[in-house]
């Protein structure tokens, strides 16, 4: 079942009032600082960091802010306070119904972006690029499908795979089994064309893929 933005809020209040009461400032004009045991502090940095993780777009600045600050060596209790900000912002967004809306305005303009790329490419009888930047375009949209309706994307720094979050999407019920017969079929091509067995695939079949993936993100929107 998709989580709306008013869910989404909910657990963001939620989990920043787990965290901000054990927030204490610096008053000597230091960093503020989240004061708890280890334990508590180093769940408080996890939880934060997955909350923006899964909330926040793929590509956004808030992703982005949580990557480098999970790449970060400083100690758990300074990276929960630098972690709060952002929180606080994300929710305000969700709120206001801003965040949606940017969204889905970057997510179409990306796709269109990208697919007449691939048809330029595909006109220029080059296939394979066409076939790589098709399959990028769908395991993006995989993610963002993914990202709100509560499926973890990534794992550690890694993303998840594209074949896992098809089959995670099926259960959730995003989509059915039929789409993701399809879905594995495209990501399939993709391989081929990335490990370089172009003779795996027609230029037919890439045309084939991409009016297919079109169709499929608007009739599956995230």
């Amino acid at each position: 079942m998709q989580i709306d933005s008013d869910q989404i809020v909910t657990r963001l209040d939620a989990l920043l009032a787990d965290i901000e009461p054990h927030i204490e400032p610096d008053l000597d004009g230091g960093s503020d600082w989240f004061r708890g045991s280890d334990a508590d502090t180093s769940e408080a940095r996890m939880r934060a960091q997955a909350a923006l993780e899964r909330y926040a777009p793929p590509g956004s600045v808030y992703q982005r802010h949580a990557d480098n600050l999970a790449q970060s060596q400083a100690f758990d209790g300074w990276v929960v306070v630098q972690l709060v900000g952002p929180l606080r912002a994300l929710r305000a967004d969700y709120r206001d119904g801003e965040l949606q809306t940017v969204q889905q305005i970057v997510q179409g303009s990306v796709l269109a972006d990208f697919a007449e790329m691939a048809e330029e490419l595909l006109r220029a009888d080059y296939k394979d690029a066409a076939a790589v930047i098709t399959g990028g375009v769908l395991e993006q949209h995989l993610r963002l499908l993914a990202a709100n309706r509560d499926i973890d994307t990534r794992k550690g720094n890694r993303y998840v795979k594209a074949d896992k979050l098809n089959a995670e999407l099926v259960k959730a019920a995003a989509y059915g089994t039929l789409d993701q017969k399809q879905v594995t079929a495209w990501l399939g091509l993709r391989n081929h064309a990335a490990h370089a067995e172009y003779d795996e695939y027609s230029a037919d079949q890439v045309v084939s893929m991409l009016s297919g993936v079109q169709a499929f993100i608007s009739r599956v929107p995230a």
